[in-house]
């Protein structure tokens, strides 16, 4: 597992954002990498991410992973796990 999603944005234009904490021990994540988003109610998802962008601050782990197909958060909850498949 790559992360756990902590909050699911619209950006016009761009489309879902995804936000969260990188766990210490996961697979290293890249622009093209093929993802899957399970939700807590057993949904699997398959997805791929456009962009990263770290966040500065307190957390170092912070992260906006920037998806290829657009949800929302009634498709995707907090909690929903982000798990990486691989390269596209």
């Amino acid at each position: 597992m790559i992360m756990t999603v902590g909050d699911i944005f619209q950006l016009e234009g761009r489309g879902t954002v995804l936000t969260g904490s990188i766990l210490p021990d996961s697979p290293p994540v890249r622009k093209g990498d093929a993802i899957e988003l399970h939700t807590p109610q057993g949904v699997c998802i398959a997805n791929s991410v456009v962009e990263i962008e770290f966040f500065r601050g307190a957390n170092p782990r912070a992260v906006g992973l920037l998806l290829a197909s657009s949800l929302t958060l009634e498709d995707l909850p907090r909690g929903s796990e982000v798990r990486h498949v691989g390269p596209a």
